[in-house]
């Protein structure tokens, strides 16, 4: 039966449209079962244009009911959804990188300035003006265009906006973007946030957090205890970690205070003011992880079989072993660093060291805080066969 029953909606087809319209027609008084409705007839087209109209109706009101169905909503029928959740669908998102500018000692690298990866399309803008102090300075650019666009260490190296005043450019380790959440994503995150219990709590701020643009990580701690944690949270607090850039300082504050639960105080090491429901001022406190860079050397001993290219590959398989297992709080274990070594043919023997400073020598793994991130880069890896 087409319509709206207790078994969901079923939508007429044209051809069951059209044939409804001619038992109409055949079973009214003015035409009577003699009625002519072939296609060739005047009335036969009339009807077949009406039932045309007809069927764009029912197939409205299809789209209309599954509108409200998550496994069926797609485009702005699913964001509808997603937003009566309390939450939208992620935006794209551009790469990030810090960059170190030489130049002349003085000289303002001003926003905008446009940098590239060489041979590539990949051009990368400066965010806010920075100084070359003493002929260096820092500062971080995002790319052009949205999407995940990978930005390994020393790849930003040629200038697009020309400047005397410009030397030499490169980068660290980025943070790559994203491309615009797609509708199975966006679904399959309403079905987790469904099945989420409601109200204040680290899991809400958690969830709200992960959300805001240019979060990459969030830890939500909290010391329900009666005293001082290990980790010098006061009693009855929570404390927000986050990895991030270009995110709204404003729009974090805001979720933390609207998602914490009475009574609870906020910790951290930065703060912002965000106004309340009565129109109050209320500091809300959180953390920013910080870097710590991870410095690796292997003296290696190898046998025929290593490849003329084998510490660049020792060295690349390092790096992404260690890439994979970064994360906010997460040690450096040095097991993962011997067996990348040894993951490239050849390789039987050597010293493997690792500390957070230069000149490595350290055969155990590496704590990383709760407040921290272990930052991996090429260039301080260093190979040797």
């Amino acid at each position: 039966m087409a319509g709206l029953t207790s078994a969901g909606f079923t939508r007429k087809t044209y051809q069951e449209v059209k044939t409804d319209l001619e038992a109409d027609v055949r079973a009214s008084s003015q035409f009577g079962t003699s009625a002519q409705l072939h296609s060739t007839t005047v009335l036969g087209q009339l009807l077949a244009v009406f039932a045309l109209a007809l069927s764009a109706v029912w197939e409205a009101l299809l789209a209309l009911y599954q509108a409200w169905d998550p496994a069926s909503a797609t485009g702005t029928a699913l964001d509808n959804l997603l937003v009566l959740a309390g939450t939208i669908r992620l935006s794209a998102a551009a790469s990030t990188a810090p960059v170190t500018v030489t130049g002349t000692a003085g000289a303002t690298v001003f926003a905008g300035t446009l940098f590239r990866i060489p041979d590539t399309d990949f051009q990368f803008a400066v965010d806010e003006d920075f100084v070359l102090t003493a002929g260096t300075g820092t500062g971080t650019v995002t790319c052009t265009i949205t999407g995940p666009v990978a930005v390994l260490a020393a790849t930003i190296t040629e200038q697009v906006t020309v400047s005397a005043a410009i030397a030499t450019v490169t980068n660290g380790t980025g943070t790559a973007g994203r491309d615009i959440e797609t509708d199975s994503a966006a679904r399959t995150r309403l079905y987790d946030l469904l099945a989420e219990p409601e109200g204040a709590g680290v899991d809400s701020i958690y969830r709200q957090v992960q959300e805001l643009t240019g979060i990459t990580e969030v830890r939500v701690y909290e010391n329900d205890t009666g005293s001082t944690d290990g980790d010098g949270r006061p009693s009855k607090s929570l404390e927000v970690v986050i990895v991030g850039s270009g995110y709204v300082a404003a729009d974090l504050g805001a979720i933390i205070w609207t998602y914490k639960p009475a009574g609870i105080e906020t910790y951290g090491t930065s703060s912002v003011a965000v106004e309340d429901s009565q129109g109050g001022s209320q500091t809300v406190e959180y953390t920013v992880a910080t870097t710590v860079n991870i410095y690796i050397s292997a003296a290696l001993t190898v046998d025929a079989e290593y490849p003329d290219d084998g510490d660049d590959q020792v060295q690349e398989a390092i790096y992404d072993a260690m890439v994979a297992d970064a994360g906010l709080g997460r040690d450096v274990i040095y097991g993962r660093i011997v067996a990348a070594a040894y993951s490239i043919p050849g390789v039987i023997g050597g010293t493997i060291a690792t500390d957070t400073i230069p000149g490595p020598t350290g055969t155990a793994n590496l704590t990383i805080g709760v407040r921290q991130i272990a930052s991996h880069d090429l260039v301080r890896i260093i190979v040797a066969s």
